[in-house]
């Protein structure tokens, strides 16, 4: 089930075996005792299947980290987004008294929408190369493309007659005149 439903107790189980054994209508069950008819229809399927109203033991291993360990983490995590996973999970670990492995806090954390992120290496440039590429820049700021930039862009050109592209795959990277005639 899910985690967010709640198990109904025995006695009201009971109380509706005990409806139905008496020939109650399933909508008259569950209009009387206030559940939705499939809540009714579930619970006497399985008492017709099972002979008895208790639940089955749940399957599967129970989870190390509750819901507010979740939120606990992801607050950990949150403080400084910079901080190695092996550290979040040691100072993680401190308030526990049962210790959970970096994978489990990693595994938490990605469910939580906290995936890893690889720092982009910022390159380095020397400051006389710096100030050989601005200079380069600044030479080229006045640069006409193909001496034709006056005519190529036009405040008067309709919108549906000229088109300009840049491809920057192919091509020499200047900027072409596509015209409609």
């Amino acid at each position: 089930m899910a985690e967010n439903r709640k198990h109904l107790s025995n006695d009201i189980k009971k109380v509706i075996v005990d409806m139905r054994e008496k020939r109650y209508k399933l909508q008259q069950i569950a209009d009387d005792l206030n559940f939705p008819r499939g809540t009714v229809t579930g619970v006497i399927s399985r008492f017709k299947q099972r002979s008895v109203v208790e639940n089955l033991p749940q399957t599967g291993r129970p989870r190390l980290l509750s819901v507010r360990d979740s939120r606990s983490l992801v607050r950990l995590a949150r403080t400084n987004r910079k901080t190695p996973l092996k550290e979040i999970t040691t100072q993680f670990n401190t308030f526990r008294p049962r210790e959970v492995s970096k994978r489990t806090v990693q595994r938490c954390l990605c469910r939580e929408g906290y995936h890893r992120r690889i720092v982009k290496k910022k390159v380095r440039v020397k400051e006389v190369n710096r100030k050989k590429l601005l200079a380069w820049c600044r030479g080229k700021l006045y640069w006409r493309v193909n001496g034709q930039w006056d005519t190529a862009v036009s405040l008067k050109d309709q919108p549906h007659d000229n088109f300009f592209f840049y491809n920057g795959m192919e091509g020499s990277g200047l900027v072409d005149k596509i015209s409609s005639s």
